[in-house]
């Protein structure tokens, strides 16, 4: 992975330290995915009980509605990523399998975090004390995420490089597109390119949006988490001497590019900003009580003491 850039031979000097012990890294990476996980629960139950109040079937109970599932997916998404994450680090510490999980669960873990990030946005554009900070938290879910979860990826290819090769093998040929890093590299300015060139499309679009379109980055999220689940089965069946091969690695770069893509373009599509107005400057008229009339619930003794003596 990326850090202090510690360098290896004479051409890795933008690296650092590769994953020695997988079941190391495996276990630290499980106690904070962990951790994000209750953070979650915390959150979706805090916004249950805040449903409660509010009428079933109102608008403003429909308008939350992408919050809760969004929450509930990022939850599952992020358990099923640190159950993953203990298994790993009960197996070998330098297994081909390990360093292969570490890359499969890392697309998972980083995509459960985006999609928290997501639930927070959704949070943000319905405070009107929190608005102003949505563009920073739109920026890192829709581009500089997705694309640094492609970069990291791809990068966790070197770790089998290194593997196989030792610590001290020139990097120089793993930066061609035809290697897994390589590929990784040029799919991040391409992920990047589009969601630079969508962005300006999706701002014009002026229809409302089915609620549910701002539920399929957490959807996207869940979805990689449970995948990543099914190729553990096959991981532990994997010989201690199993070592991947650069065309699988390749495809699972490519699959990393696919999902992040998927998860960015998404993530652009939010609730209508009318609605959002909307639900910001108050509960809509039809969730409110309606006021009583006082003077036509008084009976007309009481309405003749309030007014003035001329008058009566």
């Amino acid at each position: 992975m990326f850090g202090s850039g510690t360098e290896f031979g004479s051409d890795a000097t933008f690296l650092a330290d590769p994953i020695v012990d997988v079941t190391e890294a495996a276990s630290l990476y499980s106690q904070i995915s962990g951790v994000l996980a209750a953070f979650a629960f915390a959150g979706l139950m805090a916004y249950l009980v805040e449903g409660d109040r509010r009428r079933p079937g109102s608008e403003s109970d429909q308008a939350e509605r992408p919050v809760t599932v969004s929450l509930f997916l990022t939850l599952v998404s992020l358990i099923v990523v640190a159950v993953l994450y203990a298994i790993l680090a009960g197996g070998p510490p330098d297994s081909g399998a390990g360093y292969l999980g570490i890359m499969i669960y890392g697309l998972a873990f980083a995509l459960s975090i985006l999609s928290m990030f997501h639930a927070i946005t959704l949070l943000a554009e319905r405070s009107r004390g929190l608005r102003s900070v949505t563009p920073v938290f739109r920026l890192w879910t829709s581009l500089a995420g997705p694309a640094l979860t492609v970069l990291l990826v791809s990068s966790a290819s070197l770790d089998v490089f290194f593997k196989v090769n030792g610590k001290d093998a020139s990097t120089v040929g793993q930066l061609w597109p035809i290697r897994p890093f390589g590929l990784g590299l040029a799919l991040t300015g391409v992920l990047l390119l589009t969601i630079g060139l969508a962005s300006r499309r999706v701002s014009k679009l002026k229809f409302e949006w089915p609620w549910w379109c701002p539920v399929i980055p957490a959807a996207v999220a869940a979805s990689t988490a449970l995948l990543a689940a099914a190729t553990a089965v096959v991981l532990l069946m994997q010989p201690q001497s199993f070592v991947p091969s650069d065309a699988l690695l390749i495809v699972l770069v490519s699959i990393a590019f696919l999902f992040s893509l998927s998860f960015a373009l998404f993530s652009l599509i939010n609730m209508p900003s009318s609605r959002t107005e909307a639900h910001s400057a108050g509960p809509p008229e039809s969730d409110q009580e309606p006021e009583p009339d006082v003077l036509s619930a008084a009976g007309p003794d009481t309405v003749a003491t309030q007014l003035p003596a001329s008058v009566v």
